[in-house]
This record gives C-alpha cells, sequence and structure tokens, in this order.
C-alpha cells in the first residue's frame, strides 16, 4: 500500500481498538504520518501500537496529543523511539503528563545527544511540580 498518512483523531478509540487498528498500521510500510490525537488512549493501547514500530521505519510524524497516555506512555515510547529512526516530531500536547517526566526526559536526551533530530510537544501538561 502507498498509503503515507494517516489521521485517525476524535474516532473515541480505546485501547481495545488500538489493538485491532496496530495490526493494519503494521502493514503499511510507506506510513510517513500516524495521528492517533483525541482518542482516550492509555499506555496499555500503546503496547501493541509500539510492536508496529518495527514496520513503520519511514514514520516521521507520531500525533498522540489529548491523549492519556501520562508518563508511564511516554517514557514507553521514548524507550522505543530507536524503532523509528526517521521520526522528527512526537505531538505529546495534553497527554496528561506531569512533573515526574523530567527526570525521563533527561534520560532520554542524554541516551539519544546528537543521535536524534526530534521535535517533542509537551504543550499544555501539567509539568510544573506543585509545592
Amino acid at each position: 500500500p502507498q498509503l503515507t498518512e494517516l489521521h485517525m483523531e476524535f474516532n473515541t478509540m480505546e485501547d481495545s481498538d488500538l489493538a485491532i487498528i496496530s495490526e493494519g498500521i503494521a502493514c503499511l510500510p510507506n506510513l510517513q504520518t500516524l495521528s492517533l490525537s483525541n482518542n482516550p488512549i492509555t499506555v496499555k493501547g500503546l503496547v501493541p501500537l509500539i510492536k508496529a514500530f518495527s514496520s513503520l521505519c519511514l514514520l516521521k510524524e507520531l500525533g498522540l496529543a489529548t491523549t492519556m497516555i501520562a508518563e508511564e506512555g511516554v517514557e514507553l515510547l521514548l524507550e522505543n523511539i530507536s524503532k523509528l529512526p526517521n521520526l522528527i516530531s512526537l505531538d505529546l500536547k495534553a497527554s496528561k503528563v506531569s512533573h515526574f517526566i523530567i527526570p525521563v526526559l533527561e534520560k532520554f536526551c542524554h541516551e539519544y545527544k546528537g543521535k536524534l533530530r526530534l521535535k517533542i510537544n509537551l504543550q499544555v501538561n501539567p509539568i510544573k511540580k506543585r509545592s
């Protein structure tokens, strides 16, 4: 298939839906843009998606804005980011990420310093530590 962009925003997809959809996504080797934003996906739904990463070596943009993946999901994504060598944009805007993500980001930046050119959008997340 020659599909290069797949936008699935606002489809009320849950984790169980993403498990099924991820099998189809894995069959799209030319996919460059995948947006699953604005769906109630949690870290549980990311597991099958990450399994599909090895088939998506051309993926440049991954949209997971306004989901519920939180820190655990971001950490899982960053641990598996090497499976997406062409990824340049990871949108995590408003994805329930708090200040606990800071050490994860520090580790990621140290590990991949100079190896990746990746823009991560963390806007509209409650990252500021509350006193």
